[in-house]
């Protein structure tokens, strides 16, 4: 065991470092290992060695699949650790497995092993989950934070699973005490030890997230019809006016669909929009919401969407995605190349609040500065966030604590 969070097996052809283990029922009965192996492609033989609450003698059922939670075309991380999703099949049909090792050879030595998750819900399935991918900064982002959590609430995000390294201590008791509440999950989380910084491998960076990302995926795709990755300066909102929320905005889609008599898609997909905090409207003040408002405040959008393909986010069914990614999901069943849903501008947008457009031309990040337009379509629920963040704010001193300066 590496930490509480990584679980190690060192074998004649890599290493893997291990995070979880998830018993998936959706194409038979399987049970899935997510975890960093530093081969491209592996291609040693190894057992999962299940145990079984009844019986004191563990089951062997040899690995199937080592499935690369990445693209080839992408370019493979040659410096670090692939993500990966280590597949076996349930010997014991209809019986769920307590736990899992996993072994090059059957006779060796445990040195690992992990509880199997099986998250059934009490009741239907709710609709909207939203996964947050590794916090780690510590400027003190409170009242984003909660704002970000209560407009989100408004358009139908059901709950919040956010994943932290670390955080400002008002950002964590802000998370903690939604999480009191029932709203959020917090997730702890590292990465594992000796990989490549960002300024090594992008590659890397950029797989990091996948962890957490398909984590939230397996622990909960039987609670929730979508799982929404989405970062805390991100808003999907619906563009008409009759679509109030998430739901309406889904459901006109997924009924065209049925009336079809079409299979519903694996991803419904938004384009991305900045708001940019240093555009050429930056230090305006808008007098009818609070000071300290993010994005509420934030009223002045790119006149330019991003080109289609970048920076979107979406809805990613469960039923179908085998593994999800930040923006659209990886892999899903059948087809594998997972069928998806392109929302048009008219319709819906993702609202990206940040200063400045890494990783974008300077040129085409000039034009979002300069070319803007009023946008005022989250005005619609200002009156709500603005109680609803204070009623936060307000239970949060209740229960004393201090968020000094907010």
């Amino acid at each position: 065991m590496e930490n509480i969070y990584w679980q190690v097996l060192n074998t004649s052809n890599g290493t893997f470092k291990m995070f979880n283990a998830y018993y998936d029922t959706r194409r038979g009965e399987v049970i899935r290992i997510l975890a960093f192996i530093d081969k491209v492609l592996p291609t040693v033989k190894t057992y999962c060695k299940f145990w079984y609450k009844d019986d004191v003698r563990p089951v062997f059922s040899p690995v199937y699949e080592y499935k690369t939670i990445w693209h080839e075309e992408w370019e493979y991380n040659s410096v670090g650790s692939q993500p990966h999703l280590v597949a076996c099949v349930n010997p014991r049909l209809g019986a769920v497995p307590d736990s899992v090792t996993l072994v090059e050879n059957k006779t060796d030595v445990v040195r690992n092993n992990l509880k199997i998750i099986y998250n059934l819900p009490k009741g239907p399935k709710k609709r909207f989950g939203v996964c947050v991918k590794d916090l780690d900064f510590m400027d003190d982002q409170t009242i984003q934070v909660i704002e970000w959590v209560e407009i989100l609430s408004l358009l139908g995000a059901d709950m919040f699973y956010i994943y932290v390294i670390k955080v400002h201590p008002n950002v964590m008791k802000t998370l903690k005490y939604y999480e009191k509440l029932g709203r959020v999950k917090v997730e702890m989380m590292t990465e594992p030890k000796n990989l490549p910084t960002k300024e090594q491998s992008i590659a890397q960076w950029l797989q990091n997230e996948l962890i957490s990302l398909n984590d939230c995926l397996y622990k909960h795709l039987y609670e929730f019809e979508f799982l929404v990755p989405l970062d805390i300066d991100e808003i999907i909102m619906p563009v008409r006016e009759e679509d109030k929320t998430w739901r309406d905005l889904l459901d006109r889609e997924i009924e065209k669909r049925r009336q079809d008599k079409t299979v519903l898609y694996s991803t419904y997909t938004v384009c991305n929009v900045f708001f940019l905090s240093d555009n050429n409207h930056q230090g305006e003040i808008q007098p009818e919401v609070p000071a300290n408002f993010l994005f509420l405040q934030s009223i002045y959008r790119a006149q330019n969407f991003s080109v289609d393909g970048v920076g979107e986010k979406s809805f990613q069914n469960t039923e179908k995605v085998l593994a999800m990614h930040n923006h659209n999901a990886m892999f899903c069943f059948d087809t594998n190349i997972c069928d998806w849903y392109l929302f048009e501008k008219s319709y819906a947008q993702l609202n990206h609040y940040r200063k400045g457009c890494e990783n974008y031309p300077v040129d085409e990040c000039e034009g979002f500065k300069k070319n803007t337009v009023k946008d005022v379509m989250l005005w619609r629920c200002k009156k709500d966030v603005i109680k609803n963040v204070k009623e936060t704010l307000d239970g949060l001193s209740r229960f004393k604590i201090n968020l000094r300066n907010l």
